[in-house]
């Protein structure tokens, strides 16, 4: 049985919140995605040319639905479950939309109910909750 780890920690440069996560692949593997932490963001939301690179189609593993962002205009995605991992904590299972996008971004439903997430001046870090229960944050202890 694996062992993972209960906490990671990701650099902030650029003045924006990137986090280096695995996500499931149509082909059955692990892929690294770059993804920025997006808290006004409900969900979790690929772009087309990360659903590609990790061998999801969209049109095939997924469910249409709208997405309207701070501009207000809806956009139209496609939503599945699949598996991500941040760091190396355990892997959750978590809604995922792939559309027009930019940036792949990290929304938080099901990521802040698992995780308590700290943001330090140039780091964020996420401890995965036991039980549902939010961890108590020691930033000494998280090096940031």
């Amino acid at each position: 049985m694996p062992i993972f780890n209960n906490k990671a920690s990701f650099p902030i440069t650029g003045g924006r919140p990137y986090v280096m996560v695995k996500i499931m692949g149509g082909d059955g593997k692990w892929h690294d995605v770059n993804m920025m932490l997006d808290s006004g963001n409900d969900i979790t939301l690929l772009t087309k040319d990360t659903a590609k690179a990790i061998q999801m189609d969209p049109k095939t593993d997924g469910d249409l639905f709208r997405v309207a962002g701070i501009n207000g205009t809806p956009d139209m995605f496609f939503m599945f479950t699949g598996k991500m991992q941040i760091g190396g904590m355990s892997p959750i299972s978590t809604k995922i939309g792939i559309g027009p996008l930019r940036d792949n971004l990290l929304g938080r439903n099901d990521i802040f109910k698992r995780y308590s997430i700290l943001f330090t001046p140039n780091s964020v870090h996420f401890i995965e909750n036991k039980e549902g229960k939010n961890q108590k944050l020691n930033i000494d202890e998280l090096g940031g």
